[in-house]
């Protein structure tokens, strides 16, 4: 029997959102089943009980209120191998976190799903949270919305004592500064359920890595269990040449996943509207490449530069020498902090804070002379834009060229023996 990992998402929301954000913690060899969760919590517990129905459930994750039915069916004798429950809302009885939930309903009732939604987007236009809310809430009518928010804000979540009989390995995800999913509440269920490992999740980490909730759920849990491809010793490649820069990065991430290029999916993900028809290229995952690496690639003039890794968000950039020279770069691309920056180095900071940026997944909506860089590491940040975490970025050497790769190391990696290994392109 092939086991699966069950994957339930919270109110208003819908699966693919649980795949986007939980399927990292899937183990290879695990087939992936989103149920499609719609209802109050004693509707999600049962949609759950079909679901697992003659399969070997060998991982149970749940997010919002969708964690709070994993945990009361684990809690009530269903059987999975592992949970992980991912930024839970509250204990027992509904608290006033539910009532902001039923206070959302009864907004959406009065003006409509499309004017809320658009209000909620202008208050947080950088807020990955509002772009996957955009994505559940479009797949219901309003009437329909109303009504789940309404079932949800009713339902009582797991007591302690629930949260006690829980006896199977289990991993309890917070995000950090949510006012929605307290990290306190899912400190509480973590201290509350046996050998259970709590992880916090930076606020908007899931911006530039949308799987970081299951990643970091995925190793927080025991170690008996399989990882879902989590780097031991996390690799870079870069790799240059005169190749079209997506048939190189097509080449090049094939040879990372030792699969054909053929089995290689290329895609793109707007980190701002959350589209895939533009912006950043991302691998696809696939029945071949299950959790593929994170990627990037620069072009100038006929030179093309790919990075490709499984440490984290990563962005590569790259300029002819001298590139800097031009009336006005100062103003554009230096801090104030680095006008004093030697002229054989300009195009080199340059270079640095576009790869930075590139990580980060916002680009050139952070003006770069708001950005101070010392060397390899981030020295100042005053962007309206919130800052980056841990950042890795070196140089790396091409003929002709400055070329700098950032990566945003995945939480809990230790990349402090990450190195690139650099080729010319050999397609």
């Amino acid at each position: 029997m092939t086991p699966v990992a069950l994957l339930v998402h919270g109110a208003g929301s819908c699966p693919a959102t649980a795949r986007l954000l939980l399927d990292a913690a899937v183990p290879y060899g695990v087939e992936t089943v989103a149920v499609d969760a719609r209802g109050g919590i004693e509707e999600l517990v049962q949609v759950i009980d079909v679901a697992a129905e003659g399969r070997d459930v060998h991982l149970l994750a749940g997010i919002s209120l969708g964690a709070h039915a994993a945990a009361l069916w684990a809690a009530r004798g269903g059987r999975a191998a592992a949970l992980l429950l991912v930024m839970p809302a509250w204990i027992g009885r509904p608290d006033p976190i539910a009532a902001l939930t039923a206070a959302s309903a009864e907004d959406i009732e009065r003006r409509g799903r499309d004017a809320v939604l658009a209000e909620i987007a202008a208050a947080a236009p950088d807020d990955w949270v509002v772009e996957e809310l955009q994505r559940g809430w479009s797949t219901y009518g309003d009437e329909q919305l109303v009504a789940i928010l309404r079932a949800a804000a009713a339902s009582a979540g797991p007591t302690l004592t629930e949260l006690a009989g829980i006896d199977v390995p289990t991993a309890v995800v917070a995000l950090a500064d949510d006012p929605l999913h307290p990290e306190a509440v899912a400190r509480r269920w973590a201290t509350a359920i046996r050998g259970a490992r709590l992880a916090t999740v930076a606020r908007q980490a899931p911006l530039t890595d949308r799987g970081a909730l299951g990643r970091a759920g995925g190793l927080a849990l025991p170690s008996a269990l399989p990882r879902a491809g989590f780097p031991s010793a996390p690799r870079l490649l870069v790799a240059y040449g005169t190749s079209p820069a997506h048939a190189l990065l097509r080449a090049e991430a094939a040879r990372f996943h030792r699969v054909q290029p053929t089995q290689i999916v290329l895609g793109h993900a707007c980190p701002r509207c959350g589209s895939d028809t533009h912006g950043q290229p991302r691998l696809v995952p696939t029945a071949t490449v299950r959790h593929p690496a994170f990627v990037s690639l620069g072009r100038a003039g006929d030179l093309s530069v790919v990075a490709v890794t499984d440490a984290g968000p990563v962005g590569v950039d790259v300029e002819t020498e001298g590139a800097a020279e031009f009336a006005g770069f100062d103003d554009v691309v230096l801090h104030p902090g680095e006008r004093a920056v030697a002229p054989a180095d300009r195009t080199r900071v340059w270079v640095r804070k576009e790869a930075l940026l590139k990580a980060h997944g916002l680009g050139l909506a952070v003006d770069p002379s708001d950005v101070m860089l010392d060397h390899d590491r981030l020295a100042s940040w005053n962007s309206r834009h919130r800052p980056p975490g841990a950042v890795w970025l070196r140089d790396v050497p091409v003929p002709g060229h400055v070329v700098s790769v950032a990566v945003l190391p995945i939480p809990g990696l230790d990349v402090d023996h990450l190195a690139a290994t650099v080729t010319p392109a050999t397609t």
